[in-house]
């Protein structure tokens, strides 16, 4: 039964360490190059109506930044069908969106990794790219 014990132990550090990044899933230069690459080889535009993406940013962002925080937009969709997010809404939030990248209200700073202090971590590397992320919480879904 100890060996069974120190073998799971041993998984159990593995698991541990790929999560933080440990090797298996260093993300380099070259690797976002290879994503950018990828990514750039549609039609361009805003994501289509339905989509993931689309649904979050819509529901993220259409509203209003005020100094007082974040109030979300609560009217009707525009659809179709009314009362659905629809096109024109998604280029709203797209608009709210891209402001936002440019020049934001909240400033999220990342860098070296999770469980890191503040003042490690950066707001802007210097490398040309904005990273957007999303993230379940207690509080409910947080995209920065």
């Amino acid at each position: 039964a100890s060996s069974r014990a120190g073998a799971e132990l041993g998984v159990a550090s593995r698991i541990a360490l790929s999560a933080r990044g440990g090797g298996e899933y260093d993300i380099s230069d070259a690797d976002i190059e290879a994503f950018y690459k990828e990514t750039i080889t549609g039609s361009g535009g805003d994501p289509g109506k339905g989509t993931t993406i689309a649904e979050m940013i819509v529901k993220y962002y259409y509203g209003e930044f005020t100094p007082q925080g974040f109030k979300r937009y609560s009217g009707m969709w525009k659809g179709p069908p009314p009362g659905a997010i629809g096109k024109r809404d998604i280029t709203v939030a797209m608009g709210i969106f891209t402001e936002q990248l440019k020049k934001p209200t909240v400033v999220i700073k990342g860098g070296v990794g999770p469980s890191v202090d503040e003042m490690q971590k950066v707001v802007d590397d210097g490398k040309g790219w904005v990273w957007v992320g999303a993230d379940m919480t207690r509080g409910g879904l947080a995209i920065g």
